[in-house]
């Protein structure tokens, strides 16, 4: 994405890239400028100077104006732009001697390196950290030195790392430099030099670097700066790499560090114990650690890195993580989606026999609080995700460990009245309870016996209707869910009829809302024809309507179809019990239909041909209770329901199966088609998904060889190409 393609010398000086999307000026504007102009506009053309030297167009014979008129500037920007163009700019000749210039520009560098600003002498300190000419270098050696006791600590910082690049590139300059390094380090108070010289010391000179370590490993390390403790914990990495019969000496000086301060010395720490050493209490120190900056740390990026190493963790010692679930789940503070949701998933793998009931407790507590302060606290939107990674979370939990469903399904039910999908899918979740759990299934009937009259949701009402149907067995249960289903409907008629008589019709018009009107005739005793006017109106919708009546009496047929299902199911169920209470449900059921079907026929929108057939279908079922092809059907739905739980994929613990479909990266490919051999083939060919093909050998005898189903006409053929 740079414009203009750059030089190869340009690429060979240049340590950093800038793209120039201006107007290219001439050389001789450029003069102009730098020899006329003002500073402000030597400022300009200096970064125009750099920027076009850096695209592909060659500025060397500018240097001579640069050193006239701009390096002897003792403005700072500019100071710092011309040591920005000596970096990028050939300071050899076609053969590889020193520009002539140059020796200019080497007695301006030593002047700036001994000039009483320190800001100057420490950007000209970092410019000599990018010199790599010998013959430029030689003459600054002994200013160098001389920094290294400035007042200022910016200076020493700067100085040092000089001396470190110079010395990497010519240690002939500074034989002594690993000496007075250590000298500097031991009695400099500044937290970034004292950094500074420990990296050299490390990167020159290890065995120095290692005894200074030694003297302030039990003194001055946790209370160090942040970037000189980092610097140490590098070295003691390198360390217990080289030496690991001195592993344990540094890792204690690791396990001390974990006391800091800084989070970047926490995680630093936390990951190198994490990849030096597989004992328990190391790795459980580091999740503790990335546990700490998960729940402190402001920056989101951050988190989920903690969340990273504490899954890589997971994978080799999940027994660790076990202990830290409580403190980990503290972390779902966070409003952060996708971070709750990867919290969440840990969580789950983190819950054993042992911490399950907490983690509920906890998730529990948490799902009453967005209950309770959800409209008040939260986005209603970010609270309904919320809510639902708590369900599917306390649901993976209980298929993992039955024995807290019930602790959660009390909960869970009175969450059924919240909108939205988190609702359903507790509905899901209780129905699978209900089948899997059966001795919960009274407690459950009960609560929804009490919730269904609250439930505005038509699918989980459907839901609801079809579990109640199912699971009722008792004559007790069925007379439970039969009230329960009056109460939620109300009273009848749900459709309110009355005559009006033709004389009447006009003046009641205006007061009438949402009616049909029909027109019958009629032939009285006295052979006299009559016309009756109808008008059928949908009971009055007011706030404080029943939701569930409202939804049937607004046209929610798909509803209805599902509740007279289970009033079919609750009538069969209760011709299996003695007594005349089986009669009595049954003239219920009859009449919930019956005003259902009304509904249909006389308001609007009407209703559709399928749902009336089925409704009427439950109403023929009901009168023919006592058929043996009934009771068949009610069996063959209870089975069905069973089956359709079992077989529901979201069931089941894909623990194992993620594992074992996991494959090495280093794991050779396969490719059959390519081997050479018949032998060889019928070996490594997957025995799974095989078909039987007849080949013909030389020898005359039918052989049969095993191949894949896919493999394609090519296979077949090389292999009747080998054999026959």
């Amino acid at each position: 994405f740079f414009g203009g393609a750059m030089s190869e010398s340009t690429e060979s000086q240049c340590t950093q890239l800038i793209h120039f999307g201006g107007s290219q000026l001439t050389q001789a504007e450029l003069k102009t400028a730098l020899e006329k102009g003002n500073v402000d506009s030597k400022i300009e053309h200096m970064k125009i100077l750099i920027q076009m030297h850096l695209n592909g167009e060659p500025q060397g014979a500018m240097l001579m104006t640069y050193i006239r008129f701009v390096l002897p500037s003792e403005n700072h920007t500019l100071k710092k732009l011309g040591l920005y163009f000596l970096e990028i700019v050939d300071k050899t000749d076609s053969s590889g001697k020193l520009l002539p210039e140059m020796i200019l520009v080497c007695n301006f560098i030593r002047n700036d390196l001994q000039h009483p600003n320190e800001y100057i002498r420490g950007c000209t300190l970092r410019f000599v950290c990018k010199i790599r000419e010998q013959e430029l270098i030689e003459p600054l050696t002994d200013s160098i030195m001389t920094n290294l006791d400035h007042r200022h600590a910016y200076v020493r910082r700067n100085a040092i790392m000089a001396m470190m690049s110079v010395y990497q590139r010519f240690p002939q300059f500074f034989p002594d430099a690993p000496e007075l390094v250590e000298e500097f380090v031991d009695k400099e108070s500044d937290t970034i030099a004292k950094r500074n010289a420990f990296l050299m010391l490390f990167h020159c000179a290890q065995d120095r670097a290692t005894r200074f370590l030694g003297k302030v490993i039990d003194t001055d390390i946790e209370t160090s700066g942040e970037v000189f403790q980092l610097a140490v914990v590098d070295h003691l990495k390198h360390l217990c790499k080289t030496c690991p019969g001195e592993k344990a000496k540094y890792l204690g000086v690791i396990f001390g560090l974990l006391a800091s301060k800084h989070p970047a010395v926490l995680f630093q720490c936390a990951t190198t114990l994490q990849s030096l050493s597989n004992s328990p209490t190391a790795i459980k120190e580091a999740a503790q650690t990335f546990v700490k900056i998960l729940s402190t740390h402001a920056d989101n990026n951050v988190k989920l890195i903690a969340i990273d190493k504490l899954e890589a963790i997971k994978k080799k010692q999940p027994q660790v993580l076990s202990e830290l679930l409580a403190d980990l789940m503290r972390t779902l503070s966070h409003p952060m989606p996708d971070l709750r949701r990867r919290i969440l998933e840990l969580a789950v793998d983190m819950t054993t026999d042992k911490n399950v009931e907490k983690a509920v407790q906890f998730l529990k507590k948490e799902l009453l609080k967005i209950q309770d302060e959800g409209n008040t606290m939260m986005d209603k939107q970010a609270s309904n995700e919320y809510a639902q990674l708590l369900v599917r979370t306390i649901h993976q939990c209980t298929i993992r460990h039955p024995k807290v469903a019930g602790i959660v399904v009390p909960v869970l039910t009175d969450y059924l009245i919240e909108s939205g999908s988190s609702a359903v899918d507790i509905m899901l979740f209780i129905r699978e309870i209900i089948v899997k759990q059966p001795q919960l299934r009274e407690e459950i009937l009960t609560k929804l016996a009490s919730q269904v009259g609250s439930i505005s949701s038509t699918r989980v009402l459907r839901i609801m209707l079809w579990v109640v149907g199912s699971s009722c067995k008792s004559m007790e249960e069925i007379t439970q869910a039969m009230d329960a289903i009056k109460n939620a409907i109300g009273p009848f008629p749900l459709v309110l009829q009355e005559k009006v008589s033709p004389a009447e019709k006009d003046g009641d018009a205006a007061d009438a809302v949402d009616t049909s009107r029909t027109t019958n005739t009629k032939v009285t005793a006295d052979g006299i024809y009559v016309t009756e006017v109808v008008e059928s109106a949908v009971a009055p919708s007011t706030a404080g309507e029943l939701p569930f009546r409202h939804l049937l009496t607004t046209g929610d047929y798909f509803l209805a179809t599902a509740l007279c299902n289970t009033l079919v199911k609750l009538v069969l169920t209760a011709q299996e019990e003695s007594g005349q209470q089986k009669q009595l449900v049954k003239m219920e059921a009859m009449e919930i239909i019956t005003e259902i079907l009304k509904i249909g026929t006389q308001s609007s929108p009407p209703i559709d041909s399928d749902s009336h057939e089925r409704i009427t279908l439950c109403l023929s079922i009901i009168e023919n209770a006592n058929s043996g092809v009934v009771k068949d059907l009610r069996n063959s739905c209870a089975k069905a329901f069973a089956e359709l739980v079992n077989e529901n994929p979201a069931t089941t613990d894909k623990t194992a199966t993620n594992q074992k479909s996991q494959i090495p990266v280093d794991a050779a490919l396969k490719f059959s088609q390519f081997t050479k051999g018949v032998s060889k083939l019928a070996d490594e060919v997957d025995t799974e998904d095989a078909i039987m093909v007849p080949v013909k050998p030389k020898q005359g005898q039918k052989k049969r060889l095993r191949l894949p189903v896919g493999q394609g006409d090519a296979a077949h053929g090389a292999i009747r190409r080998r054999l026959c």
